[in-house]
């Protein structure tokens, strides 16, 4: 005879309201099985203390900035295999654990290593503004971990320079 167990579903995404999102961290009782439904908030670091089984879609909605038009848009798009593999980490943190890719190794084995980094895909505006605020002139020679392209560069800051 199979034994009966509590569900208890919760979501976990960031415009999730705090005290909510803090419901993920709650010990479960020994008949409950928590299932958590998350974004991409929970590749994280983030250890919720009890998962075992991690199902992976292979999405997530992405910022894009079309530089040519200057806006930003969302899409849903693959993962990077780092996310893949973030996603997986997130199982068995706190005992054995199982991650389940609902899409083939082939396809895995496609995936671009690294998401593309967050500066490459957002408009410059507001981090130039914070440069300048902090008294940086010559953005063009500030270190950068990743350079944004010159061209980008030069966009925003007329941009700015307009408003």
């Amino acid at each position: 005879m199979l034994k009966e167990h509590k569900t208890r579903v919760l979501p976990l995404y960031s415009q999730l309201a705090p005290d909510k999102q803090y419901r993920v961290f709650e010990e479960a009782s020994d008949d409950a099985r928590m299932i958590v439904l998350a974004t991409n908030v929970a590749e994280t670091s983030l250890t919720i203390p009890g998962v075992r089984y991690v199902i992976d879609c292979g999405k997530s909605k992405e910022k894009i900035f079309d530089d040519r038009l200057s806006m930003s848009s969302f899409a849903v798009q693959w993962v990077s295999k780092a996310s893949a593999e973030q996603r997986a980490g997130r199982a068995g943190r706190t005992g054995p654990g199982h991650c389940y890719r609902l899409y083939s190794a082939a396809l895995f084995g496609k995936l671009a290593n690294y998401s593309k980094p967050e500066i490459l895909r957002s408009p410059l505006n507001q981090t130039l503004l914070q440069l300048k605020a902090l008294g940086i002139d010559n953005i063009l020679q500030f270190p950068f971990v990743t350079m944004p392209p010159v061209a980008s560069i030069k966009s925003s800051l007329k941009q700015l320079a307009l408003l």
